[in-house]
């Protein structure tokens, strides 16, 4: 019987489930903060309180919106639409200012990029 969470087997699901239940263990661990209406879990109560927001309706008062000037497009933090922002401009060089020395894509933010090497080469 292999382990959902790792290449490890076992000769009873009994012993596997025992197993499976240290990688619950350390997940509980490494992010005690999980949140009551999804899977969601971090390490910082604030990352789980700014997380909640996500599940607010549209219209509710404690999501605060920020719309893009130019398109129109809403966010719930201004630290994406400041990224967004960067979509807009004119010189791809400035826009897309990361590009990947592999393939040559561009990206607005480093670690978009980072996880654009990590996946594809």
């Amino acid at each position: 019987y292999k382990c959902k969470n790792c290449d490890k087997r076992f000769c009873t699901t009994g012993n596997r489930r025992r197993h499976e239940q240290t990688h619950l263990e350390e997940l509980e661990a490494r992010a005690p903060y999980k949140c009551d209406q999804c899977e969601y879990r971090c390490s910082f109560s604030s990352n789980l309180s700014r997380h909640k927001l996500t599940h607010l309706d549209d219209n509710d008062p404690r999501k605060k919106s920020y719309a893009c000037g130019t398109c129109g497009k809403a966010f719930s933090w201004q630290r994406s639409l400041h990224h967004h922002k960067k979509s807009h401009l004119e010189e791809n060089v400035l826009k897309r200012p990361f590009k990947c020395d592999t393939c040559g894509i561009r990206f607005t933010m480093m670690c978009n990029m980072n996880r654009h090497k990590k996946k594809t080469h």
